[in-house]
């Protein structure tokens, strides 16, 4: 039989794996509308050649800025645990 390893992740962890996944599928999902309605004559332009050209760019741009934006999140977060502990010492 196959066994299944779970891995319990903590919950920072989760959320940054969910919130990666939804940038992949909503990138996805917009540049394969976009290499499916953007046709292209000369089939350069990997994004609106075809659909499955769209998808994988769409993912990779929608990956990048799901995690620009969870960095920024991080990076303001440490500023400001930074700033309240600098604020509490005598």
């Amino acid at each position: 039989m196959d066994s299944v390893i779970i891995v319990k992740l903590p919950k920072g962890e989760k959320l940054i794996m969910i919130y990666s996944i939804a940038g992949i599928l909503i990138g996805a999902i917009a540049g394969g509308i976009i290499g499916y309605l953007g046709r292209c004559v000369g089939g350069t332009c990997p994004i609106a050649c075809t659909p499955w050209g769209g998808i994988l760019v769409g993912a990779l741009i929608g990956f990048l800025v799901v995690s620009g934006i969870q960095q920024k999140k991080n990076m303001q977060n440490k500023e400001i645990r930074k700033n309240i502990s600098n604020n509490q010492s005598p």
